[in-house]
């Protein structure tokens, strides 16, 4: 079993909105994936708010629901082919601040392929 994590923090992140982000995920060929959107507490409730998804089935845009509150983070974990992948990103005024993505699976060609798109994608050019 090979692993690969990936840590981007915010001076090497491209800013990124979330239904950008969404979007872009939405098209990577999952087998199977789960969404979960946290969003930061509103007034006179406890703690955040979290709302899941177990497929892109509905436009990645209306998948964020924090219109009152801000967005806190995304987390997008599934499998592509073979490999599991695990994309945790940090939101900071609705843009993208820091992304994590930690990749496992039995074939490291495989893995390197997912982690040169990830990093095509997040890291400044």
């Amino acid at each position: 079993m090979f692993e690969s994590i990936i840590a981007l923090p915010s001076s090497n992140t491209r800013r990124m909105k979330s239904a950008k982000f969404l979007k872009t995920f939405a098209s990577f060929n999952w087998s199977s994936v789960q969404v979960e959107i946290n969003c930061r507490p509103r007034k006179k409730h406890n703690g955040p708010f979290t709302t899941k998804y177990n497929a892109f089935n509905i436009p990645p845009n209306k998948m964020v629901r924090c219109k009152k509150t801000p967005l806190e983070s995304i987390q997008l974990e599934g499998t592509i082919g073979n490999s599991k992948l695990k994309i945790t990103c940090i939101f900071s005024e609705g843009t993208s601040r820091w992304v994590e993505a930690k990749i496992e699976g039995e074939n490291k060609s495989m893995i390197t392929v997912i982690e040169k798109q990830l990093l095509k994608i997040f890291r400044l050019k």
